[in-house]
């Protein structure tokens, strides 16, 4: 595995990794960590396999899609940069110190377990789908616990 490679690679495993843990324990800190590994992972795919270039990256979003799905669309390029907004506004939410309502809380669970799950289990390949198994399986057990409780996050 080349530097670049797994400089794209390490930062999103330890990204997803410190997400779940953040949920796990409900610390701010956890959540700014794995907010910054996450965009440095943005930095690297960008840097190294796109050459900043929309345009390829939508190109390979499109590949890969038809790879897995049959269909040739790159639109999940604009799903990964709306996760990433959202992802940032998630954490300024939390560092504010803003009550959310459970609902809110479940909400924001579910999209990360959307993007998790279909990022990693369908989407990836080798250990990495191991790996995004194992934490879909945590936060949808964190999830499934906040759907059955409702109790305030």
């Amino acid at each position: 595995m080349s530097a670049a490679e797994a400089a794209i690679r390490v930062t999103i495993w330890v990204a997803l990794g410190l997400y779940v843990l953040a949920e796990r324990r409900g610390s701010k800190r956890l959540h700014t960590a794995a907010l910054v590994f996450y965009l440095a992972h943005v930095v690297a795919v960008f840097q190294f396999a796109h050459g900043w270039s929309h345009t390829v990256a939508y190109d390979y979003t499109a590949r890969r899609t038809q790879d897995v799905t049959g269909m040739s669309v790159g639109a999940g390029l604009y799903v990964n940069y709306a996760f990433t907004v959202f992802w940032a506004g998630w954490v300024l939410w939390l560092i504010s110190g803003r009550p959310m309502s459970v609902l809110g809380r479940i909400g924001v669970r579910a999209v990360f377990l959307f993007m998790l799950f279909n990022s990693t289990v369908v989407f990836g390949e080798g250990a990495v789908r191991w790996y995004g198994a194992i934490l879909s399986l945590v936060l949808a057990a964190m999830l499934l616990t906040d759907l059955r409780s409702r109790k305030s996050l």
